[in-house]
């Protein structure tokens, strides 16, 4: 039986670069220290913060007056960074910077009367962040839903965008769709690099292997996709975000194993799952 890993597995480099800064705040400040919300979307990692005594908070209303919060790799919007300095909490911000490169454009572009379509999760703070440097965007994530923007749009200045993790087909889709519906607008990918390179790595790998085992948490964006992207290539792909996921029957009969990995996924925990699968 082969195991393949992919070449790009572990922490993407926004992803080292958060997770060092964190590590060093943690040790100048504190514990304690807060975390606004994971500082990635990855259990492993949030359990090694635990451990140093960083504590996460749901919201600025959980942290004291005057305590140090770090502000996660998704990045934040200029109302919710008013509200953390009107309460006197000092910031250590870890925003990816390909994350800090759309805010820039969005506030720039906002601020010539564009309104703005963003291919992305409602839900996700990444996408949370980024409206708020907005003045008007709209937030779709399928085609459907980009289409239904077509009448909402009220002024002939649109911009398209997209949330850092997502599927390069898709973005590519719905600029296709928005460019014969506003020959004018101006698209802007905001696809993060490393995120199409996994996307492409994992289309070669899937086709090569007899199963596929993508790693990731759950509510990581950037896994789902590559886990999705797998799917669709090959039936036999699984998603796993613990050794307990692993299941014997996957492998039987099974010659050539591929393994890939979101950019949260630590190196070493994406090593641990291959030798576990080496010993079903």
């Amino acid at each position: 039986m082969e195991i393949i890993l992919a070449k790009n597995i572990g922490f993407c480099p926004g992803v080292k670069r958060a997770v060092k800064i964190a590590q060093k705040a943690i040790k100048k400040h504190g514990p304690p220290i807060f975390l606004f919300g994971p500082l990635v979307h990855n259990e492993e990692v949030a359990k090694a913060f635990k451990k140093q005594g960083a504590l996460e908070a749901s919201s600025v209303k959980k942290v004291p007056l005057g305590a140090r919060l770090i502000v996660s790799a998704h990045g934040i919007g200029p109302i919710l960074r008013k509200e953390i300095l009107e309460k006197k909490i000092k910031i250590t911000d870890t925003t990816c910077p390909w994350v800090k490169r759309t805010h820039n454009f969005v506030e720039n572009i906002s601020l010539k009367g564009y309104e703005i379509i963003l291919l992305g999760e409602k839900r996700h703070r990444e996408v949370k962040g980024i409206e708020e440097w907005g003045s008007k965007i709209w937030v779709a994530s399928s085609l459907k839903e980009v289409k239904s923007t077509f009448k909402k749009i009220k002024k002939k200045k649109v911009a398209f965008i997209s949330q850092t993790t997502q599927r390069k087909k898709l973005f590519d889709e719905a600029a296709e769709l928005l460019r014969n519906k506003f020959p004018k607008i101006i698209i802007f990918d905001t696809i993060c690099r490393m995120t199409l390179l996994r996307q492409k790595e994992i289309e070669g790998l899937a086709k090569k292997s007899d199963v596929m085992v993508v790693v990731g948490s759950k509510n990581s964006a950037n896994s789902k996709r590559l886990y999705e992207i797998s799917k669709k290539i090959n039936k036999k792909t699984h998603f796993v975000s613990g050794l307990g996921d692993l299941k014997k029957e996957w492998f039987k009969k099974t010659e050539k194993i591929g393994i890939s990995s979101g950019a949260s996924a630590p190196p070493e925990f994406v090593r641990k799952i291959k030798r576990k699968i080496q010993t079903i």
